[in-house]
């Protein structure tokens, strides 16, 4: 204001106090108050009014009530100081001359000037806080302390608590147990309060239990809305995610994981991150899950291998010694090779990531070759041993169809070991199968058509098998040529057509039960890690020197499919919700040295579930792709899974047979008969504890180009002591 105005400026405010106290007269009030709402939103008019409040509104007569966000406000009032201080001229104010550089001292004096200037306006005694509606329906302390909220809905004849309420919304739409349930809930009523009563009014508008699809949609739909402002900030196309694009979602959920920085709990997707931002995008990400992965099973498999798997074949790529690239180059060659946002099918991420996990073991492996759940094989007989073409040759011929390792198979391009069996190709073909159940023409009566749709799936692996190249990050010297991925035509093999069948019939007893299916993010989001945790100790396990025993390919790919088997079991009967409530969690030994152990286990639980309770868990534990791994002797009347048509289990032969194991126990693994400097290696302890997790940087070792476990592996056998998980 010009110096000669300042008269002006004081009479105004002369006058301005004589008229409030007429006007408090005439009203017969002590005093009057205005109210300024959200004055801080319009940041071109904010400080003109702090002005007026500082110059004019400062009288006994006057009580000023200003509300919004005080950091705002803050931040306001420096920008404001700092372009009155420097007039027009930015290099006066901050010092781009080193020389003569006074911006230590000049951020000094914004300080100061900001905090008297807020003092002055706000005075500390007089702020109040609004806190957010978790802190004021907080249930702890007395009765008289605490607050009593209640939420009235126009269906309901009467109001229930607030905590009660939104408990229950949280439970239904997140696909909870009691677990989970109350951070859920905890963080979603610590958003801003509108926030809170927008979504509360939009998810209370359908009943659950008149048409719990329905509800899903608008719970998963309502709290990505609220999420959004968080999702903006990643890199990713946030309308497909809006629009259920199931891609967008696993591309999602990478990107806000690697973010997070937990090779293990990250997948889970609790609002738990030390980010704001990652926690608000994981609480949307996760009611997005269960919304879109609700009674499909195919979709289930195909997030836990290209969400949370991949989120672990990120971490074991930064964690392996034989790479040579830095970080941001690792990145940008994992996310072209695995193609975290590429529309591919749970097989497509299955074959690459065999490749990435055990490609820098494939060349001239001095030890057996078994990593992870996947087993080097060779074309050519060695210690008595026979190719695995001849013996699933044999097998097609004498069982007229191929063993359901067939179908674990793929090829390595370069030089090295050049074919693998690796159990995720088996997971991805079933999710790949799983998924022609939720497509709108299946189950229309069609069974020809059907049933080509089954075989049409079970090309590319044995006797034609595709073709992967190995990783940038694990290329060693050897010559790398191009990816075949494209599927051969299927001929009218008679040992791969008996497949059809089985397959076919699986998928109809699946239909059955996969609308029970209702899985969480949390639940998803575990079955990962105890997966690839329990097929590591395996693997290390099989590698070790004995005396006694050596490893054999039909043994640990059974040890493998009940890994598998028991990751579902132990997750799903823990974290999933069913229409009846929670299940009793099921905790077994995983699966290490001895199939027989682990089954005796399952024989004891048997009677605690059932496919209802279970249904993801009994889909993959009876599919003909996992028992076809399994020895028939083993099971006899053990195997607890059966669905409609498979209760005569020993009239469908799902297992393998005497014969046929013999000669899978022949099947020649790379490096199986070489000489290793070492006398073995370290034993780990078995799956994830009840968290499911061990972080791979703090619990083991960084990954090595040269194995030091010993030439000879230990090999299955059913005396052999389990150690405890």
């Amino acid at each position: 204001m010009p110096v000669g105005d300042t008269g002006h400026s004081a009479k105004l405010r002369e006058h301005l106090a004589q008229l409030f106290e007429v006007a408090c007269g005439l009203l017969n009030a002590k005093a009057l108050l205005f109210a300024f709402d959200d004055a801080d939103t319009n940041s071109e008019h904010a400080i003109a009014l702090l002005e007026v409040i500082r110059n004019y509104l400062d009288t006994p007569r006057v009580l000023v009530l200003l509300t919004g966000d005080l950091e705002l406000y803050s931040l306001l009032v420096r920008q404001n100081f700092r372009r009155e201080l420097t007039q027009g001229k930015p290099s006066e104010w901050g010092g781009q001359n080193p020389a003569n550089d006074r911006s230590i001292q000049q951020s000094r004096m914004l300080d100061h000037l900001e905090e008297q200037y807020l003092l002055k306006l706000f005075p500390v005694q007089e702020r109040h806080t609004l806190f957010p509606l978790w802190r004021l329906a907080d249930e702890t302390g007395t009765k008289t302390a605490k607050a009593n909220y209640q939420v009235k809905v126009k269906s309901q004849e009467k109001p229930q608590p607030l905590i009660q309420f939104v408990n229950e919304k949280i439970k239904k739409g997140f696909r909870l147990t009691p677990t989970d349930i109350n951070l859920y809930t905890e963080f979603f009523l610590m958003q801003p309060l509108r926030s809170v009563l927008q979504t509360l009014a939009r998810i209370a508008s359908v009943d659950p239990q008149t048409d719990a699809q329905a509800y899903a949609h608008e719970f998963g739909q309502a709290m990505i809305a609220m999420s959004l402002q968080n999702l903006y900030q990643t890199n990713i196309a946030v309308d497909e995610l809006v629009a259920e694009n199931f891609h967008a979602l696993t591309e999602t959920v990478f990107e806000i994981a690697i973010a997070d920085g937990d090779p293990d709990t990250s997948a889970y997707l609790r609002p738990t991150s030390a980010e704001v931002h990652n926690r608000s995008a994981m609480f949307g990400l996760s009611a997005a899950v269960a919304q879109q992965l609700r009674g499909k099973p195919g979709t289930c498999i195909t997030y836990l291998l290209r969400g949370s798997g991949m989120v672990k074949l990120m971490h074991d790529a930064i964690d392996s010694n034989i790479r040579k690239l830095d970080a941001d180059v690792l990145m940008k060659e994992f996310r072209r090779y695995m193609g975290p946002g590429r529309k591919e099918d749970a097989l497509g991420w299955s074959r690459s990531a065999s490749a990435a996990l055990v490609g820098e073991y494939t060349s001239g492996p001095k030890n057996p070759l078994i990593h992870y759940g996947i087993i080097g094989l060779t074309q050519n007989r060695e210690n008595n041993n026979e190719s695995f073409n001849s013996a699933f040759n044999n097998i097609g011929q004498t069982d007229t169809k191929y063993p359901a390792a067939a179908f674990s198979l793929v090829n390595l391009s370069g030089s090295g070991t050049k074919t693998l069996a690796s159990i995720y190709n088996i997971l991805g073909l079933m999710g790949r199968l799983l998924t022609l159940l939720e497509k709108s023409t299946w189950g229309n009566n069609d069974a020809i058509k059907n049933k080509n749709d089954v075989r049409n799936q079970l090309s590319g692996f044995f006797p034609n098998t595709n073709s992967v190249g190995r990783p940038i990050w694990v290329k060693s010297q050897d010559a790398i040529s191009e990816d075949d991925e494209t599927d051969l035509e299927l001929e009218q093999n008679p040992a791969i057509e008996a497949w059809v069948t089985s397959l076919y019939t699986w998928l109809l007893d699946s239909a059955v039960i996969m609308r029970q299916i209702s899985p969480s993010s949390v639940m998803l989001g575990k079955v990962m890690p105890r997966l690839f945790y329990g097929l590591e100790n395996i693997s290390d396990s099989l590698r070790k020197k004995t005396a006694n025993y050596s490893t054999d390919f039909a043994s640990a790919m059974e040890l493998f499919a009940l890994c598998v088997v028991n990751a579902f079991l132990a997750e799903e009967s823990a974290y999933h919700l069913t229409d009846t409530g929670e299940t009793k969690r099921i905790i077994l030994n995983n699966p290490k040295t001895s199939a027989k152990y682990y089954l005796n286990q399952l024989n004891l639980v048997s009677n605690l579930f059932s496919s209802n309770e279970l249904p993801l868990t009994y889909i993959v534990a009876t599919c003909p792709l996992i028992t076809g791994l399994i020895s028939k002797s083993k099971v006899d009347d053990v195997w607890p899974f059966t669905l409609k048509s498979t209760e005569s289990q020993a009239s469908s032969d799902p297992f393998i047979t005497n014969g046929s194991w013999e000669k899978l126990k022949s099947v020649s693994i790379a490096g199986a008969g070489k000489k290793s400097s070492s006398s073995g290696e370290e034993e780990k302890s078995d799956a994830p504890s009840e968290a499911g997790t061990r972080n791979t940087k703090r619990g083991r070792s960084k990954r090595t180009a040269t194995d030091t476990s010993a030439a000879q592996a230990a090999s299955p056998t059913d005396n052999s002591p389990e150690q405890s998980k």
